[in-house]
């Protein structure tokens, strides 16, 4: 999930950044507010609390493709073995 996409799903969820910070267990909006900005990376579980909040709220997340299997993934990629 790039930064503009945890805003824009922030802002469509309602949330003012300090609101923001309570649901994801952070200390202040400034937090919510570097993740935005790209200055730090929005961590996993604050993306899937994302996921959660506008899928309860009947939004449809625009980004669906960071939850997608990849190639290289768990689902049908490799398992790390060499081949011999």
């Amino acid at each position: 999930m790039t930064p503009a996409e945890f805003k824009t799903a922030r802002r469509a969820l309602g949330l003012s950044v300090n609101s923001m910070a309570q649901v994801v267990g952070v200390a202040t909006g400034r937090t919510i507010r570097k993740w935005e900005a790209g200055d730090r990376s929005i961590p996993g579980p604050a993306i899937l609390a994302m996921w959660f909040l506008l899928t309860e709220a009947g939004i449809k997340p625009r980004f669906a493709r960071a939850f997608s299997p990849s190639p290289g993934g768990c689902e049908g990629g490799t398992t790390g073995a060499r081949p011999s």
